[in-house]
């Protein structure tokens, strides 16, 4: 790899973040759901099916890839948990479809990282950019309150934004010297 091309695509992934929030708003805009119900009814009619699964004992849903791709959930969720859980892996099925489990050789999936945080967010803008009510609203955020795991990853959530200004920066810098070196070599 050439040191244009390091610069290139170190360039390319931190603007991940613009990226990602493009893809969002367009996701977003034909996503916002009211109810568990209509969230359901929104996944089902995108030919994603709904599998209840016991999975790991800490796992309470899985996306991954058959012929069509799948949700799995672990059976006799709380409402709230199954509405947030449904959200989250709808969210990788749209945001990250090339990194699905195969639903043959399942392993137990990476919590945390980016590509959570994304999901998190898809989630969250989902269920709350709609709510009917107040009472909606507090009922999800005192889920997500209540619960350290859950606290700590909205903070991860938090801290991936936090970075994103300065990433953008940095990206565009880097474009503009790998811009600059490509035409003083050209010339």
């Amino acid at each position: 790899m050439t040191f244009r091309q390091y610069i290139a695509q170190v360039a390319w992934r931190l603007r991940r973040p613009e990226r990602f929030l493009h893809r969002l708003k367009l996701l977003v805009k034909t996503h916002q759901v009211r109810s568990l119900a209509e969230l359901e009814q929104l996944v089902s009619s995108q030919g994603i099916d709904i599998v209840q699964v016991d999975l790991a004992p800490r796992i309470p849903g899985l996306a991954a890839m058959d012929e069509s791709p799948l949700i799995l959930l672990q059976p006799g969720l709380p409402s709230h948990l199954r509405e947030l859980t449904l959200a989250h892996e709808l969210g990788h099925v749209h945001l990250h479809p090339e990194h699905l489990a195969d639903v043959q050789n399942v392993s137990l999936p990476t919590v945390g990282g980016i590509k959570d945080n994304e999901a998190d967010i898809f989630a969250l803008l989902c269920l709350v950019g709609n709510f009917s009510s107040q009472e909606e609203m507090l009922r999800i955020f005192r889920y997500v309150l209540t619960d350290p795991k859950n606290l700590r990853r909205w903070w991860g959530i938090y801290r991936y934004f936090l970075f994103y200004d300065l990433r953008i920066q940095i990206a565009q810098c880097l474009e503009a010297l790998f811009l600059r070196n490509r035409t003083q070599g050209a010339s």
